[in-house]
């Protein structure tokens, strides 16, 4: 599992298209309007056979200098929030970030015990609003495509759990069995 960040600060990861599905021409301010002619062959064939399936989001790239799809996960805090159900999404759900982003490393080490020949990806708010997954599927194994697509059919859920397993981890740190802050049935707390 790499680091998205350091990816991105060693430009290794080069985004051919966005969301939409515009291509991104290198050199240029412009986005084409989905002209696949605009691609190299191997990010066309990409293009061409993957790029509009949205389960998860998929964009075409260059990683490392060579064609690659790349299977994009967003965990927004909006989405963290909802599974919190707080409402003060901003401030309290920023502030659980950091466990969100260990739930999120989690989930990927897990992906890449089971998918192998692939790179995952994290990145802690590498996008303005969350932490970001992308599984880097190379040009050789594109025909697998689908199918690392339902691998990681689950992982909200899974990262969900993750993230309330570390909460209730994190709930238990300093409580000690004869802490004068904890209390057992019966026990008095000490005079103040």
């Amino acid at each position: 599992m790499k680091n998205l960040k350091e990816i991105y600060a060693k430009e290794l990861l080069y985004y051919w298209c966005n969301l939409l599905g515009e291509i991104n021409v290198p050199g240029t301010e412009r986005f084409s309007s989905d002209d696949p002619e605009e691609l190299p062959p191997k990010q066309k064939i990409l293009y061409e056979g993957w790029q509009w399936e949205d389960d998860p989001y998929r964009r075409v790239v260059s990683y490392d200098g060579k064609a690659a799809m790349a299977l994009e996960l967003l965990f927004d805090y909006s989405w963290l929030a909802d599974i919190m159900t707080i409402k003060e999404r901003n401030f309290c759900a920023r502030a659980m970030g950091g466990l969100l982003f260990q739930a999120i490393q989690k989930y990927g080490q897990e992906l890449e015990a089971r998918l192998p020949n692939v790179d995952i990806l994290v990145g802690e708010d590498t996008d303005p609003d969350g932490h970001e997954l992308l599984v880097i599927v190379p040009f050789d194994e594109r025909s697998r495509i689908e199918e690392i697509a339902l691998e990681m059919g689950d992982a909200y859920s899974c990262v969900e759990r993750e993230f309330f397993s570390l909460c209730c981890a994190v709930g238990q740190i300093g409580q000690q069995p004869h802490s004068r802050f904890s209390r057992k049935p019966g026990h008095q707390l000490p005079p103040t």
